[in-house]
């Protein structure tokens, strides 16, 4: 028998129960049904607009979200029955998030070897050879330990605090790192570096990724798989060059559109920006519709069924 994926997310679903003073309380279902597989060293990207449950998913497998229904596994063992403070630890040392704001991702009146070294007492209960293990940590994200370890988060700039955030996950043995919107904060020039410090990670060290991103185009730099998510649900999953070079999805077509055109008059944007409102409404409408299932239309290939009307959307 194969040994099981690092990662199982089986059906996962999530309902929020959503109180307002001037509406009756209503039910929102954030997640429905969603399942993948995520092998060690390996990179799966989450693309979707704001409110699309990619955060929702990325967080409950990070285990500060509850399912409502379904099962994520970790090495063949359902999270949700890793009961007492010892499984929870060794949950915790596992799978890592790295948030989307650097800035606030850090306690501002502490410094660097603050910051890495209370997960490794909290994790490792052991205080020798801390300042080596502090500074390991550091280089391996391409940090110099003499020029950072003794900074406030004030005093480094987004991409080198991104990285803080990267070595407090090392530092405590990561197999997972679920990142939220890792570069959507930092300066582009400085993207490129961290999306390839996380593949050299992934190459070097064997952990795993799963990538929450609206650009998809960066998910298609980074990521071994790409799954689009759209109302809660993944519309198209499958390699890289499949969802880029030929898109099964109108959701994914829409997703690529809206990528800026490098070259186009103001004149011609405005009107084609208009154009583009009307036709993305209508397929947001029939894919939040859709009850079709995800069908594999290629090896490694899903596609989920939507309304005939959408299908001719180009870009």
């Amino acid at each position: 028998m194969s040994a099981p994926p690092l990662l199982d997310v089986d059906r996962a679903s999530r309902t929020f129960r959503v109180a307002s003073a001037f509406s009756a309380t209503r039910d929102v279902p954030a997640l429905r049904e969603v399942s993948f597989r995520l092998e060690a060293g390996k990179t799966l990207a989450l693309v979707g607009e704001s409110g699309s449950g990619k955060t929702t998913c990325g967080r409950a497998i990070a285990g500060l979200v509850a399912l409502s229904s379904g099962r994520i596994l970790l090495h063949g063992r359902d999270i949700a029955e890793s009961r007492g403070g010892r499984a929870r630890r060794r949950y915790a040392e596992a799978v890592q998030m790295v948030f989307q704001d650097p800035f606030s991702a850090l306690n501002p009146t502490h410094t660097v070897r603050h910051h890495l070294a209370r997960p490794l007492r909290l994790h490792r209960h052991r205080t020798r050879e801390l300042e080596e293990e502090i500074r390991r940590a550091l280089t391996g994200v391409e940090l110099d330990p003499d020029k950072t370890i003794g900074k406030y988060p004030h005093e480094l700039s987004g991409g080198e605090l991104q990285r803080v955030n990267l070595a407090r996950a090392l530092a405590v043995g990561a197999e997972l790192v679920v990142a939220d919107e890792p570069t959507s904060m930092l300066d582009v020039s400085i993207r490129r570096s961290v999306l390839d410090l996380m593949r050299r990670l992934r190459e070097e060290r064997g952990i795993a990724f799963l990538v929450i991103t609206h650009d998809i185009a960066a998910a298609a730099y980074l990521a071994d798989e790409i799954a689009v998510m759209f109302a809660g649900r993944i519309v198209e999953q499958g390699p890289p060059a499949d969802l880029i070079g030929e898109p099964r999805h109108p959701y994914t077509r829409l997703l690529l559109a809206a990528l800026p055109k490098v070259g186009a008059r103001a004149a011609e944007r405005a009107k084609d920006s208009r154009t583009f409102a009307v036709r993305a409404e209508a397929i947001r409408a029939a894919t939040r519709a859709s009850t079709a299932a995800l069908i594999e239309q290629r090896p490694g290939h899903f596609v989920r069924g939507v309304d005939s009307g959408t299908a001719d959307f180009e870009n």
